[in-house]
């Protein structure tokens, strides 16, 4: 439209969709040149604020970018991999001393994990595309907290930790040996399916951390930098596993049984000895706390960052840019063409 005051014209577009607080049209005035209409004025919607609920102050916009997500991202992914590829890899032979299991149960408590991901990872894929991300891995994470303090629950529930023959089972006088032993059999089972359904919130949680935490982050970055956020995340993945071998490794030189018995009392002359039990739950219960923390920041980003739309027009622009209308149309191309399919 053209707007004329005092003599003088000035062009202004209307664009469709944006009102003012009365009901009218908002108008944008270009008359200061051309380079206005370059790139739009980026105003930040409350959907696409930082913040929980109508909690969306302007000094906690200060989170809401690329960096920080991937900083969140990267905590999560430690506190997983410490969980799942270091603390469970040692401590499996103190929950076999603990709650007698066999080897085929350890066994199926170490799979369980992994049945739990596969289990969950395609519709999750599917489905978890269409919803909010950040909310569905924060969701994630409190599932693996959740997950490894379960596991740390028959540890305190369990009774105190008794040594091969001294184990016994307290019956009543008119109780037979054989029920003393099913007994027993019985309550070792329930810990066991404890530490199963412990192992299955943990695989549930952690499966969007990998699936939807690499869409995340690329949605919200650009063609320029994904290679570089996604490389730190991967690397950081590493760390955790490390870190709970190592943790693991050196918790386990702590008497298990903390408060509720003395090893000397066992006969036990130290942590070389075998019938040693390590204090393998207190690396589950650091983890599982830092786990439900990491959780916080994450339910706090918006589905798309504010920079996402900058992003996607800035990479469409170097596209064409970069774009040789001429590629493909000689025979020396096609080798280029094969190799960039592969």
């Amino acid at each position: 439209s053209v707007l004329k005051s005092s003599g003088i014209s000035r062009t202004a577009v209307i664009r469709p969709g944006i009102m003012t607080s009365n009901g009218r049209a908002k108008v944008h005035d270009f008359s200061q040149g051309d380079e206005a209409m370059k790139e739009p004025v980026n105003i930040q919607s409350s959907a696409s604020q930082y913040g929980y609920g109508s909690f969306k102050p302007s000094w906690l916009q200060c989170a809401n970018r690329a960096p920080v997500l991937l900083a969140s991202l990267c905590i999560c992914a430690i506190c997983q991999g410490s969980i799942v590829n270091g603390f469970i890899s040692t401590s499996i032979s103190s929950l076999e001393k603990r709650f007698s299991l066999s080897s085929t149960q350890s066994g199926i408590f170490s799979a369980f994990y992994d049945v739990a991901v596969v289990l969950v990872l395609i519709p999750l894929s599917h489905f978890g595309n269409k919803c909010h991300k950040g909310r569905v891995i924060a969701t994630g994470m409190v599932l693996v907290g959740i997950g490894s303090i379960l596991l740390i629950l028959p540890h305190f529930l369990a009774g105190r930790y008794s040594v091969g023959e001294q184990q016994q089972t307290i019956c009543g006088g008119n109780l037979s040996s054989d029920d003393c032993s099913a007994r027993s059999t019985t309550v070792n089972t329930v810990w066991f399916y404890v530490l199963l359904a412990s192992q299955l919130l943990v695989g549930i949680g952690a499966a969007p951390l990998f699936t939807l935490g690499i869409s995340y982050m690329d949605e919200s970055v650009s063609q320029n930098n994904v290679a570089l956020y996604l490389g730190i995340y991967m690397a950081m993945s590493t760390v955790g596993p490390a870190i709970g071998f190592i943790a693991g490794g050196q918790l386990l030189k702590i008497w298990g049984d903390i408060g509720k018995s003395d090893y000397r009392d066992l006969n036990i002359s130290g942590a070389s000895d075998p019938r040693w039990y390590g204090a393998w739950w207190i690396g589950f219960a650091v983890a599982g706390a830092l786990s439900l923390l990491s959780s916080i920041p994450l339910f706090g980003f918006p589905k798309e960052l504010p920079e996402k739309q900058r992003h996607r027009r800035r990479d469409v622009k170097q596209t064409h840019k970069d774009l040789d209308k001429n590629f493909g149309k000689s025979l020396n191309d096609y080798p280029k063409i094969v190799l960039s399919m592969l």
